[in-house]
């Protein structure tokens, strides 16, 4: 072959070379199998995470102190006890559910010299092991929304108490042992507890659900706070696999994002996100510990507790969790717009819908007032004489806050918001809360 010839066919490859390199940049699409595989989240680096032990954490401990009891909702009272505990072991579970029959179950579990440390969801089991230390290995998946501590030691050791996993809701009770704490420190935290606790009393729902109310009237400070935004454009990046071929819509109102199966929306006035999967099957959901997990995560990874958000309800059967703001770290925060939650829904691997507010509290201002709230007592009287046809559909009844957004002189956006302290009622989904006037008296109102 001659020198001419080879620069010739070397030329030709050169070019076939290049022109199949041309092609194949104008039509690279990048392979997105790995982001659909993570299916819930792409991880955002260097955000903020909370500890398991500040999302799930009890909304109320009570000490039943012979017939008295002792309770409060405020994280500076429940603390002293409840760390206690963690620096424990929990061992040697046994189902005893069995040996407390229907009639006898409200006696056992309120009885006297006990302490009761109320959670306000049934929590798996799989996540207490994460919250203490638990040896048990082999129990059957079951949840529990309360926990009891026995107010004196084990006869065989001064080192140990017997505590008990209990389920409202299924009447399911797990006695175990806990071992390696200072049952004296525990005896005398309780004490001062109870010395510095209101007096609460108790009432019976039905036969296997009681709620405690305050004996005298409630004070509460009312607060305002000054917010500030949160980035929307983080939100498109986290929610959107890729981001690119999301197309925007606006009006006045809302802002409007969708890839063909994803849509995000975002309400100027309330400020508040909606986020729907089309493309995630209702029917099949994540269940048990793997719903709260990954729930958590989930806002664990883009730095979403822009606020106090603890875990407050789990709806498995929807595979939805809702972590609700906490006023002072303490009371729940309602409003009609979801502005005072996050809400979740999943399918079985990826998050399917997604609410929350996009502004959080930034400075308190300090212009605290009192309000003093009815008695549990005239609550309950209420209540009674008008929504007697809905008592036994009740889970509970307490005390919290309603946000009430100021969206400023123009209308346009929230630039703060004002916590008032309510009496509301919990349904289990919805609740209702009481406005109260002193000469009127109350009026049961629509709360979420």
């Amino acid at each position: 072959m001659s020198m001419e010839n080879f620069k010739t066919i070397l030329l030709l490859n050169l070019v076939v070379i290049s022109i199949f390199l041309t092609y194949n940049l104008w039509t690279y699409q990048p392979d997105s199998s790995m982001v659909q595989n993570e299916k819930y989240i792409q991880d955002v680096p260097s955000v903020t995470k909370k500890d398991l032990s500040a999302i799930i954490f009890p909304s109320q401990m009570i000490v039943h102190k012979g017939l008295e009891h002792y309770a409060s909702e405020q994280i500076l009272r429940i603390n002293p006890a409840y760390k206690i505990l963690e620096q424990g072991e929990f061992d040697d579970f046994k189902d005893v559910s069995y040996k407390i029959p229907k009639s006898q179950f409200l006696s056992f579990v309120h009885a006297k010299n006990r302490v009761e440390f109320v959670f306000p969801a049934e929590i798996p089991f799989e996540v207490f092991k994460n919250l203490f230390s638990i040896q048990e290995k082999d129990m059957e998946p079951q949840t529990f929304d309360r926990l009891l501590i026995n107010l004196y030691p084990n006869e065989n050791s001064k080192d140990e108490v017997q505590a008990f996993f209990v389920s409202y809701e299924s009447r399911k009770i797990y006695s175990a042992t806990l071992k390696g704490i200072a049952v004296k420190d525990l005896v005398n935290t309780s004490n001062e507890f109870a010395g510095q606790a209101d007096e609460y009393f108790m009432y019976a729902i039905n036969e296997t659900r009681a709620i405690f109310l305050p004996e005298d009237n409630v004070n509460m400070k009312q607060m305002f706070y000054v917010t500030s935004d949160l980035d929307e454009e983080m939100f498109q990046n986290i929610l959107f696999t890729d981001p690119r071929y999301v197309k925007q819509d606006k009006t006045s109102s809302w802002e409007m994002y969708t890839d063909g199966t994803r849509l995000l929306r975002i309400f100027n006035t309330t400020q508040m996100l909606e986020y729907e999967n089309s493309s995630v099957s209702q029917k099949e959901v994540l269940t048990g510990a793997p719903l709260v997990q990954q729930s958590i995560d989930f806002i664990n990874n883009h730095g979403g507790w822009t606020d106090s958000y603890r875990l407050y309800n789990v709806i498995p059967g929807k595979g939805e969790t809702v972590f609700r703001l906490h006023a002072d770290n303490s009371f729940p925060v309602f409003n009609t717009d979801g502005m005072s939650s996050l809400k979740l829904g999943w399918g079985l691997n990826e998050i399917r819908s997604f609410k929350r507010p996009l502004f959080w509290l930034f400075v308190k201002k300090e212009e605290d007032t009192t309000v003093e709230l009815p008695s549990g007592r005239t609550i309950l009287s209420f209540i009674q004489q008008n929504a007697k046809d809905s008592m036994k559909e009740i889970k509970n009844i307490a005390v919290g806050y309603e946000l009430e957004p100021d969206v400023g002189l123009n209308g346009e956006k929230v630039i703060g918001v004002k916590l008032n302290p309510i009496w509301y009622i919990s349904y289990g989904d919805s609740y209702k809360k009481i406005e109260w006037d002193a000469e009127k008296g109350g009026e049961l109102v629509g709360l979420e």
